[in-house]
């Protein structure tokens, strides 16, 4: 299963994503580059969550494209 499709079927995606958008939206950086660090963690961290979650209930991926 390609990575893609494992994005595709998890439900709470979007619902997470807007999430961190709210939290970005409201949240003070002390400079553009925090906020930059912040963002590319947080987003990081999300997938992390994600692939873990799906790998566990379908297994590791086939494919990776």
């Amino acid at each position: 299963m390609k990575w893609e499709e494992i994005l595709k079927e998890d439900e709470e995606l979007i619902p997470k994503l807007k999430e961190l958008l709210k939290q970005w939206e409201t949240k003070q950086y002390p400079s553009d580059k925090a906020r930059w660090k912040e963002y590319h963690n947080d987003i990081q961290t999300l997938l992390a969550r994600i692939i873990s979650s799906n790998i566990k209930r379908r297994g590791p991926f086939t494919k990776r494209d």
